[in-house]
């Protein structure tokens, strides 16, 4: 099982599609917050799975957190400003050990960022818009492989 994981996609709908075309046979997308709408653009393109959480300047999804089992990871799912995430990581981890989750996802920040303490990851793909970077989780036998991927640079990014 493959899934992408975007944030901060912040109205750049193009690049959640480039995204989503560099990765072929993805199964699931996961959309931390901050431009949670432009996953209208997926679809009839992509066929998996789409999974949002509500960011700071949302205001169409009601999520504010979500906690998933692709493969058997358990992946708890957040925008990261609830959590203090510019601030520090402690929320975070507390709230992933809390929930049993094996990966925690966030975005908020705008800079990637992959940690593992532990049997616990935190995975921050970074801003899609502003810096083109985001996350793919290949999930085999209960076990996840985590990579960070930027886009192309485009004479279109701000």
């Amino acid at each position: 099982m493959r899934v992408i994981v975007v944030s901060d996609t912040h109205g750049r709908a193009d690049m959640l599609l480039s995204a989503v075309r560099n990765t072929p046979g993805a199964d699931m997308l996961l959309h931390l917050g901050d431009g949670q709408r432009d996953c209208a653009a997926l679809d009839g393109v992509f066929e998996g799975a789409v999974r949002t959480v509500r960011g700071n300047c949302d205001f169409t999804c009601d999520a504010c957190e979500q906690t998933l089992t692709p493969g058997g990871v358990v992946v708890y799912m957040t925008h990261g400003h609830l959590y203090d995430a510019k601030l520090t990581l402690n929320k975070l981890w507390y709230k992933g050990r809390e929930c049993g989750a094996d990966i925690v996802c966030f975005g908020h920040t705008h800079v990637p960022m992959l940690e593992k303490q532990g049997n616990l990851t935190l995975l921050n793909p970074g801003s899609l818009r502003y810096v083109g970077s985001y996350g793919i989780i290949s999930i085999l036998d209960g076990k996840a492989e985590i990579n960070l991927k930027r886009l192309s640079p485009s004479p279109h990014t701000p």
